[in-house]
């Protein structure tokens, strides 16, 4: 288990950060989840023809699903933020890659939208100030920013992949 943060994190990074720890908390404290990997803000990097996540700690590492993982999430950016007055306004998506018999080994069916609930229950009484907007899923609406080719099965028992789609709106003085 391990919550993945920038140093001395600045701008969206340190928005990202707050809701970060708060969710790794709340679910691995609260929740009892285990073998969980939170990642910071990843980069949309070019390799090959593929266009892929990864985060920067030293070397760039791909943070796409890992199965050795009860579940994985990680933040993306769109590439342009909107500043007006003293306010910096991102939209950010946060996915979540999860193997679902893992999280909810006493629930005998698919407990994907057990994940999706209890996700968002959090995501709304986040004290940070992000705004929920959308939920997607299935493979291609999660990573419709990113140009992947994925190798395991299109979200299926076991698997699941989901996108929160959020906004935020902060003062430029921390932008």
């Amino acid at each position: 288990m391990s919550l993945i943060q920038k140093i001395n994190a600045v701008g969206i990074d340190a928005q990202i950060q707050n809701l970060q720890s708060y969710l790794y908390t709340e679910l691995t404290d609260v929740e009892g989840w285990t073998n969980y990997e939170s990642y910071e803000r990843a980069y949309k990097n070019k390799k090959n023809d593929s266009t892929i996540p990864e985060i920067y700690i030293g070397e760039y590492l791909e943070v796409l699903f890992n199965d050795k993982f009860s579940a994985t999430s990680f933040f993306l950016t769109e590439d342009n933020e909107t500043i007006s007055d003293n306010l910096c306004s991102s939209k950010i998506s946060l996915i979540y890659q999860v193997q679902l018999d893992k999280l909810f080994p006493s629930i005998p069916h698919r407990a994907d939208e057990e994940l999706r609930e209890m996700l968002k229950m959090l995501l709304k009484k986040n004290p940070y100030g992000f705004d929920l907007v959308g939920v997607q899923v299935g493979i291609d609406n999660v990573y419709a920013d990113l140009d992947v080719n994925i190798d395991y099965t299109d979200d299926m028992q076991n698997f699941h992949v989901v996108r929160f789609d959020l906004e935020l709106n902060y003062n430029i003085t921390n932008c």
